[in-house]
């Protein structure tokens, strides 16, 4: 698998979801001895960002066996991609931050003291989670991949 390409494929994608690049942390692990390092600080320029996806055109081994690319990729509207590793397979996965809910905001949420908001609060809760789990996506060789088909 090409990493350069990979990660392209998934930056195409949120993009077209209205979300852009603002900075990546990675690491390149083939075998005991060598480790790569590759970074792209935010804010940075195009030569910088051009610079970033050149170091990573190369190809590694994305079946069974050890994981070889590690890190986090930062997004816009707080979405960030990081790696995953099942059974000897790894590729993206994308993360979305939940919206907090309003009874645990500042100081102005009320106490939960009686049985009935408590009720409520978890069924948001339970909600919340539901829909996080519906929208999480996982990506294997570049194609994105929902939790059901893993």
């Amino acid at each position: 698998m090409n990493a350069k390409e990979e990660l392209q494929k998934v930056l195409n994608f949120q993009e077209q979801q209205g979300r852009s690049l603002l900075c990546a942390e990675l690491s390149y692990e083939e075998g005991w001895d060598s480790k790569k390092q590759i970074t792209l600080k935010h804010p940075h320029t195009k030569e910088e960002a051009e610079a970033f996806f050149e170091a990573l055109d190369f190809n590694y081994n994305d079946g069974y066996g050890s994981q070889e690319l590690f890190g986090t990729v930062w997004l816009t509207h707080d979405v960030w991609l990081c790696r995953w590793e099942y059974d000897g397979s790894e590729g993206w996965r994308v993360n979305m931050y939940p919206n907090i809910p309003d009874y645990l905001k500042g100081e102005t949420a009320p106490p939960v003291d009686d049985e009935e908001q408590r009720t409520a609060n978890y069924a948001e809760w339970v909600e919340l989670t539901r829909a996080i789990q519906g929208m999480e996506q996982r990506i294997h060789n570049g194609r994105m991949i929902d939790r059901d088909e893993m």
